[in-house]
């Protein structure tokens, strides 16, 4: 398992969160890199016309996030001042990053010439100072017979200088967008609840890819994927709620009326209606409807977190199916975000909420409606975002702000689509609702 994804079991139903905020961890701030320079890489082409070179490029790993570098041609001992800065957010300051030094080739696969021993990102927290990390000869150490030998010495692959910044939330009301100089200046947490699915030609489990894209339709945002969906299947009902549901059929009390002061959703009435009379066939007819929500009502429950430059732009889900066909696409503009921000008494807040359409890529034949898709959008500009005027509130945790704007639309909206029973973590706790369609 690999960070923000963990495991999380909510304590406390009272409180404003739920098990989705708890099984994805959300992030503590961000680590901005510049990569300066290389010094005395390892030279993998060789030519009979000139001297042995490299056209390196490095590539950065933090947790599930990756980078790249641009590429400098003919170089060993490369600067670089484009393509050279990039944002990770950090989940724990001792996460490690992972360094890797690459020659491009035209022809055939990379060479990977350069290792970095892997530095806890607190290492990298320079405040600007630049910093050089040592590099080991990748191919040396991967030779037969060098790798894994005790006291041996791995030839040096040269050096990296980078530096690094740390970088914090804040909880302010922005009164204009940030400028976009920066790699990053908003974090969008993208919670995705569950969908609704119109047809049953698409075979789950499904899938949704979260990213942002320009006017011209040009990804502005790393490319993040979900878990797979699942159904979630009807609660086991205790005896005692079970003989109050038996004494109130045998007064013929309709399913509604039952669900109601059970405070149960009307499927489940159903089914242990079938239970009680038929328990053989009740256990396939359950099979079935699960079956049947797995397509029709897919469940996600998690929070993806998004780096973007700014609020010019839209924000794309796109769902495929087991078959890797797309069902849809949402889409909402990143501006919709930055409209719907609220003060309020710990801070600020912007935040979306509703059930958003999926429209289909082939309309022309079967219309464009998909389906829908239960997100809750909450921006949270990072400190050094710069170019807008911020107003400051009372100071908040910058946890409590999170926890509460991730979870509380999302709460009401539950409870709004009417799913009491197998939704029961989510209850109605604000009615700062702004339901969009």
């Amino acid at each position: 398992m690999v960070v923000p994804n963990c495991i999380g079991v909510d304590m406390d139903d009272t409180d404003e969160m739920d098990s989705t905020d708890l099984s994805c961890r959300s992030p503590c701030g961000v680590i901005r890199l510049t990569l300066h320079s290389a010094v005395d890489l390892v030279a993998a082409d060789s030519s009979l016309l000139h001297a042995a070179t490299s056209d390196p490029y490095v590539k950065l790993r933090v947790g599930c996030q990756a980078w790249r570098s641009t590429t400098m041609y003919k170089n060993l001992n490369p600067v670089w001042s484009s393509g050279n800065v990039t944002d990770f957010l950090v989940y724990d300051w001792e996460m490690p990053c992972m360094i890797q030094v690459w020659d491009e080739d035209s022809f055939g696969s990379d060479d990977l010439i350069g290792i970095a021993h892997e530095i806890p990102l607190q290492d990298l927290r320079s405040n600007g100072k630049q910093i050089e990390i040592p590099l080991d000869d990748a191919q040396q150490d991967s030779s037969p017979g060098s790798s894994g030998k005790k006291g041996q010495k791995v030839a040096s692959g040269g050096k990296l200088v980078i530096s690094g910044e740390a970088i914090g939330f804040t909880d302010c009301i922005i009164d204009r967008p940030p400028s976009e100089t920066s790699p990053s200046s908003v974090c969008i947490f993208v919670k995705i609840a569950r969908a609704t699915i119109n047809s049953s030609e698409w075979k789950p489990p499904f899938v949704n890819s979260v990213y942002a894209v320009d006017a011209e339709n040009n990804e502005i945002s790393a490319k993040l994927a979900s878990k797979s969906s699942f159904a979630v299947a009807d609660p086991v009902l205790p005896e005692e709620i079970i003989g109050v549901l038996k004494e109130m059929l045998k007064r013929d009390r309709s399913t509604d009326e039952v669900a109601e002061a059970l405070n149960l959703h009307a499927r489940v009435i159903e089914n242990e209606k079938r239970k009680i009379r038929d328990p053989a066939r009740a256990a396939g007819d359950v099979k079935k409807d699960l079956e049947k929500r797995a397509q029709r009502e897919p469940e996600f429950d998690q929070v993806l977190h998004l780096l973007v430059k700014g609020f010019d732009g839209t924000l794309l889900i796109e769902m495929k199916d087991s078959a890797d066909k797309v069902v849809g696409v949402a889409e909402i503009p990143l501006e919709n975000i930055y409209s719907s921000q609220i003060s309020r008494a710990g801070g600020s807040e912007m935040q979306l909420s509703g059930s958003f359409p999926l429209r289909r890529q082939d309309s022309s034949l079967f219309g464009n409606d998909a389906g829908q898709i239960l997100l809750t959008l909450t921006a949270n500009p990072l400190e050094v975002a710069g170019g807008g005027t911020v107003r400051k509130f009372k100071p908040a945790s910058s946890t409590e702000v999170k926890n509460k704007s991730i979870s509380r639309r999302a709460k009401a909206l539950k409870q709004q689509q009417d799913q009491p029973g197998c939704f029961s973590f989510l209850k109605h706790k604000g009615s700062h609702d702004n339901t969009a369609s």
